[in-house]
């Protein structure tokens, strides 16, 4: 079993540029590069002052990554299962990101630009994926799947926007 550890500086990371405008498609897109072949990876990128990110991992081929780019934010992802894969990348001030996922082949990603954003997803079982991308300021997102087979997606381009999706 392979595990890694990297801390990439934020500004090296070829995979944070935006192309176009459009966020969400060049960040999910542009971390293909790292979800082949992993063993417990994680991959953490900050700059700014005052952000904060954890991750905990068990399990196998569990894949992850935290990158900020501001001040204050906040980012924690948890995974624990067989093959689980998550990304978090916030740009801006005071943003908070939360991903739980355990289980079989769940994939989560969260995109949020601006400030004072909250975004969590939490799925449990099998084959889930979700996708949240909060462009604006003081948008709450909360994603929760249980089951199998969920999938779920959000993008925010306002201010002051909450939604919640829970699928069983």
């Amino acid at each position: 079993m392979k595990q890694w550890f990297l801390l990439i500086p934020l500004l090296g990371c070829s995979y944070l540029a935006t192309a176009g405008g459009d966020l969400a498609g060049s960040e999910f897109s542009g971390l293909s590069q790292y979800r082949q072949n992993y063993d417990m990876v994680a991959i953490t990128g900050q700059h700014g002052s005052g952000n904060n990110a954890s991750i905990n991992q068990s399990g196998s081929h569990i894949y992850g990554s935290i990158s900020q780019v501001g001040g204050y934010n906040n980012a924690i992802l948890n995974q624990n299962g067989f093959n689980n894969r998550a990304a978090i990348a916030q740009y801006g001030n005071g943003n908070n990101a939360t991903v739980s996922q355990s289980g079989t082949n769940n994939s989560a990603e969260v995109v949020q630009a601006g400030s004072a954003n909250q975004a969590d997803i939490t799925q449990t079982g099998f084959d889930n994926s979700a996708k949240i991308v909060s462009k604006g300021v003081g948008n709450i997102t909360q994603i929760n799947q249980t089951g199998t087979s969920r999938g779920a997606a959000v993008v925010q381009n306002s201010a002051g926007m909450a939604i919640r999706i829970t699928q069983n």
